[in-house]
């Protein structure tokens, strides 16, 4: 799921789920994978390489990544 994401709860109430400052860090994804009540955060795996590609070559993209999520 992409975010922002907003969650019908118990009565009326609602719950937003979103995210800040994300320049030169992963996005969170949310995935809920068991199919209940719960949800998980997967972050991408920061870039190790990447090429030109996508619309009129104007998207960098991601052929191979690290590890890790952030440098």
């Amino acid at each position: 799921m992409f975010l922002p994401l907003l969650i019908n709860s118990v009565g009326e109430k609602k719950v937003c789920i979103t995210e800040v400052d994300l320049e030169n860090y992963p996005g969170l994804y949310l995935t809920n994978a068991e199919g209940n009540n719960t949800l998980s955060g997967v972050f991408a795996a920061y870039p190790k390489e990447m090429r030109q590609g996508g619309h009129n070559m104007l998207q960098s993209r991601v052929r191979e990544r690290e590890s890790y999520i952030a440098q």
